[in-house]
């Protein structure tokens, strides 16, 4: 009988493993995947820095402005520090991000499991339902700031495991004052997370033994200011910077509305990947799963406040009020602010429900998912089970998440990934389109409205990693379309050479004799011809014995001398080849350029030199 046990205990401890193994498989999928098929290309609210030439700011007065319906200080401090040093590179930031918090998250989850329940059945069949929170389509892959909506979540569950956890409570309280802090300034919801976590804290010292809540008397003191500023922060940017709605034309929704309702259920439904094909039955597990949370939450309360505290049960009953409040709000606001704003013609119950689906607020529903399994399976099976029936849970436990992994797309990260990267390189292309057409164009996809000609180039001259991507189609030799302003084999005599002597001028070009440090000297048409020219294009062709260097100088308008500062060079390799040169001003230039076609003394043939102006005024932010 006792090898029989040990022998389950060593098969349920299998199973056990795999149930925890499951989420950081689908983890470390979502991480390669996104590097694989990432693409460096900003979306959507990621642009406002750059059409705002706002990159890398990070002074009082633009990181205490709202915007999108939030404070979002700290936010803004993350991109700054992502601009300054990864030049704003999509890659690199949304790779950093979903290490540090969505893997945060991740090992959160298990850390507080572990403080709470020293129950490994427990543990691994709640943290198995972290599967939810990983699934695709959250809050990475399309925008780089998307993830400050995560930063709340991330907070919070860290100060449940403070209070919680035996750390001196003075060192606890410093960290829980600036991780609220934070939060509260993050995002909106990191402020009304804070108030739920709050709240939920002064119930307990309200309905526990005074001897017994001095930590979590403390941790509720060191929270009070931080959530009293934050909450009245985000409160005056709803009320008075908004007026109460997301949108002009979208009032806000209320519970006493069905349509309030229905949306939060397409969350709840999206949060447990429930299929869209089957919107009724997808409906009534919504319902179902909604009702079964709240009455845990009731039946939380009741545990947290009569059992012994400190036990297992007191302190997933804990967690789970705190975690169930901070969601519970969250979707309320949510819903309250977003609910009306779809289109007129979804009208129908499950129109609304699945309108609900659309977008990634589904993830703080998915972090409250282990911990309805944590509370129950703790309370009703574990405990009082067998170890054969703990095997046999487990195992029942991993046949329906490998059911779930094999039937849903929730573990299908490349897939995700790939529809991203085709949806950037369209973007690329129209960039690439655009700015080679060089009159004001807008990218939909990228964002509406914006000109994308003018935040193209204030991206460039930021050092936005982006805008290296964007190919420029030059425009060929000889080409009339647009007519260069100078074209050597037509206006030879209007060049002044120095350090070369031309031997012979004509339709096939220039020959030169040079020696040290050659230059070709052109007056471009009177003096105001570049005036209103914010970047110029230099091509031309050669011949060379060997390679050498080719160097353009320009002066920016107002300039007296040409500088190496004002100057763009190619490597010209020998024999015959073709070169162009781009330089950029938002001052105009003077109409004098220089060119030095090579550095030393030799035989050079100068086939054709055109000078073309590429840009004038890129217009304004906003297309219209």
């Amino acid at each position: 009988m006792n090898l029989q046990v040990s022998i389950l205990e060593k098969m349920n401890r299998i199973v056990v493993f795999l149930l925890i193994i499951v989420p950081v498989i689908s983890f470390v999928i979502n991480f390669v995947s996104w590097l694989r098929f990432g693409v460096d290309v900003p979306l959507l609210d990621d642009m406002r820095q750059y059409s705002q030439n706002a990159a890398g700011r990070m002074d009082w007065s633009y990181i205490t402005t709202p915007a999108n319906d939030t404070l979002y200080s700290v936010g803004l401090i993350f991109d700054a520090l992502a601009f300054r040093f990864l030049d704003g590179n999509s890659i690199a930031y949304q790779a950093i991000s979903m290490i540090a918090v969505l893997g945060g998250i991740l090992y959160l989850q298990w850390r507080l499991l572990a403080l709470c329940t020293d129950n490994y059945v427990t543990r691994a069949m709640a943290f198995a339902a972290t599967i939810f929170m990983l699934q695709p389509d959250s809050y990475w892959g399309l925008q780089n700031m998307a993830f400050h909506q995560a930063v709340p979540v991330l907070c919070s569950l860290l100060i449940v495991y403070l209070v919680l956890s035996k750390l001196n409570y003075r060192f606890s309280s410093v960290l829980i004052f600036l991780i609220a802090t934070v939060s509260g300034f993050t995002y909106t919801s990191g402020a009304f997370a804070n108030f739920s976590i709050l709240s939920a804290l002064i119930i307990l010292v309200a309905t526990l033994d005074s001897e017994k809540t001095a930590r979590i008397k403390y941790s509720a003191i060191a929270m009070f200011i931080p959530t009293l500023l934050s909450v009245a922060a985000q409160l005056w940017v709803l009320i008075w910077v908004q007026h109460g709605t997301h949108r002009p034309d979208a009032p806000m929704a209320y519970p006493w509305e069905s349509d309030f309702w229905y949306f939060m259920l397409g969350k709840v439904g999206r949060s447990l990947m429930l299929p869209m094909e089957f919107p009724e039955l997808s409906m009534i597990v919504s319902i179902g799963a909604l009702v079964l949370s709240s009455l845990v939450a009731v039946f939380a309360l009741y545990e947290a406040a009569k059992k012994e505290v400190g036990s297992s049960l007191w302190k997933i009953s804990v967690a789970y009020l705190c975690v169930f409040g901070v969601v519970s709000l969250y979707l309320c606001i949510i819903t309250a602010g977003r609910a009306n704003l779809r289109p007129e013609s979804l009208n129908l119950p499950k129109d609304i429900f699945l309108y609900g689906f659309a977008r990634f607020h589904f993830f703080w529903a998915c972090v409250l998912w282990p911990w309805v399994v944590a509370l129950l399976v703790e309370l009703f099976l574990v405990k009082k089970s067998s170890v054969n029936h703990r095997f046999m849970l487990s195992a029942v436990s991993v046949v329906l998440l490998s059911s779930l992994v094999v039937n849903s797309k929730i573990m299908d990260h490349p897939s995700f990934y790939r529809t991203t990267k085709q949806m950037r390189l369209d973007i690329l292309s129209c960039l690439s389109n655009g700015v080679s057409r060089g009159i004001p164009f807008e990218c939909p996809s990228l964002h509406p409205r914006l000109n994308m000609l003018n935040v193209y180039y204030t991206s460039l001259e930021a050092g936005a990693s982006y805008a290296m991507l964007v190919a420029r189609a030059q425009i060929p030799l000889g080409s009339n379309d647009p007519r260069p302003l100078f074209r050597l084999t037509d206006e030879a005599d209007k060049v002044i050479y120095q350090n070369a002597t031309p031997e012979n001028k004509g339709a096939k070009g220039v020959l030169l004799e040079t020696s040290v440090d050659p230059m070709m000297i052109v007056n471009i048409g009177d003096g105001n011809a570049l005036k209103g020219c914010w970047e110029l294009q230099i091509n031309g062709s050669y011949h060379l014995d060997g390679q050498n260097f080719g160097q353009l100088f320009y002066k920016p308008s107002g300039s007296n001398s040409f500088s190496e500062a004002d100057s763009q060079g190619n490597i010209l390799p020998a024999g015959d080849g073709v070169f162009s040169i781009n330089a950029r001003s938002k001052k105009g230039f003077e109409n004098m350029i220089r060119f030095d076609p090579v550095i030393g003394a030799g035989s050079v043939l100068i086939k054709q030199l055109e000078v073309r102006c590429v840009l004038k005024d890129p217009g304004g932010v906003l297309m219209y």
